[in-house]
């Protein structure tokens, strides 16, 4: 074309400046390109656009700056791109994006800057993201998100903003979250919801917001929990319920709110129960009853509020007792009553209020006696009879009033 003293000049506004076998290659340091007319097309296989001091700004409103082989590698600090036609589009396997400055930021609506075998990973410390139309969705395996400065924060009402394999993990302190879309379902055995500052807390109303290898154990202080669909539930052997605040409180008419492994335990001053459904029966060998401050009262006509191990046994000065159905009988050994400020009194008609051990004794000045059933008569080689004030009184046509 041109004399070999303007080669990677303009000369005619016609920037090719090399023999035709040069197209595409160095010659004397000089990125041989292509006639004016043919800026961001492809020449024999040839992206043919403009001089070397060029490469990295824009020409005519091209910025694919760089030799074919070297689309989407670095050439000399540059990110070798594409016709400005193809920015945010699959070019040969490689994503075409903006010069290298612009790494991390928004060019033409578009975020995804990084070459293709870098997409969903950290390069010069920023996250590698896809084609602005992939935001939110999973393009090879790779949630395609945004700029790393937005992690952890909303941008065009997605949240999930980490790489793939990163999903339910902390990076950088926030929690890799999922597409907008996925907000408190299960996305690859994880449960994507909301960003870290808002764990514990509702977000849509969805409390559960932690990695699923969490669920039901303590993050931060936080009761990992599970779906707002399966709250009172049981998911992988996990009571899911809500924030640690609510321990022992109802939430959604649900009393449970402890870890599966704590039902019937103590967590904290607070008696770990089961789901509002299971007031009074057995989930698990644990009785599923109140919150500790009820413990010894009547809640919704049920007053077995204690630990199953406890049953028959003092805790608090308060008799663990069984459920409402099994008052005056015997539960594993153990006589289920009333609240221990009934101890000697009668309650539904039955007066046996003490432990199995205890029958025939006495417990705190009262006579421990049996179920109603066996008044007068011999019960484990003990006479069960009456309350301590009828000693030597007559009660239902029997006498004898006093332990064995």
């Amino acid at each position: 074309m041109c004399p070999s003293k303007s080669l990677g000049r303009l000369v005619g506004g016609v920037v090719c400046l090399c023999p035709s076998k040069s197209l595409g290659r160095l010659v004397g340091g000089v990125v041989c390109l292509c006639p004016s007319k043919s800026l961001g097309r492809l020449v024999g296989g040839v992206v043919c656009l403009c001089p070397s001091k060029s490469l990295g700004r824009l020409v005519g409103g091209v910025v694919c700056l760089c030799p074919s082989k070297s689309l989407g590698r670095l050439v000399g600090g540059v990110v070798c791109l594409c016709p400005s036609k193809s920015l945010g589009r699959l070019v040969g396997g490689v994503v075409c994006l903006c010069p290298s400055k612009s790494l991390g930021r928004l060019v033409g609506g578009v975020v995804c800057l990084c070459p293709s075998k870098s997409l969903g990973r950290l390069v010069g410390g920023v996250v590698c993201l896809c084609p602005s139309k992939s935001l939110g969705r999973l393009v090879g395996g790779v949630v395609c998100l945004c700029p790393s400065k937005s992690l952890g924060r909303l941008v065009g009402g997605v949240v999930c903003l980490c790489p793939s394999m990163s999903l339910g993990r902390l990076v950088g302190g926030v929690v890799c979250l999922c597409p907008s879309k996925s907000l408190g379902r299960l996305v690859g055995g994880c449960v994507c919801l909301c960003p870290s500052k808002s764990l514990g807390r509702l977000v849509g109303g969805v409390v559960c917001l932690c990695p699923s290898k969490s669920l039901g154990r303590l993050v931060g202080g936080v009761v990992c929990l599970c779906p707002s669909m399966s709250l009172g539930r049981l998911v992988g052997g996990v009571v899911c319920l809500c924030p640690s605040k609510s321990l022992g409180r109802l939430v959604g008419g649900c009393v449970c709110l402890c870890p599966s492994k704590s039902l019937g335990r103590l967590v904290g001053g607070v008696v770990c129960l089961c789901p509002s459904m299971s007031l009074g029966r057995l989930v698990g060998g644990c009785v599923c009853l109140c919150p500790s401050k009820s413990l010894g009262r009547l809640v919704g006509g049920v007053v077995c509020l204690c630990p199953s191990k406890s049953l028959g046994r003092l805790v608090g000065g308060v008799v663990c007792l069984c459920p409402s159905k099994s008052l005056g009988r015997l539960v594993g050994g153990v006589v289920c009553l009333c609240p221990s400020k009934s101890l000697g009194r009668l309650v539904g008609g039955v007066v046996c209020l003490c432990p199995s051990k205890s029958l025939g004794r006495l417990v705190g000045g009262v006579v421990c006696l049996c179920p109603s059933k066996s008044l007068g008569r011999l019960v484990g080689g003990v006479v069960c009879l009456c309350p301590s004030k009828s000693l030597g009184r007559l009660v239902g046509g029997v006498v004898c009033l006093c332990p064995s």
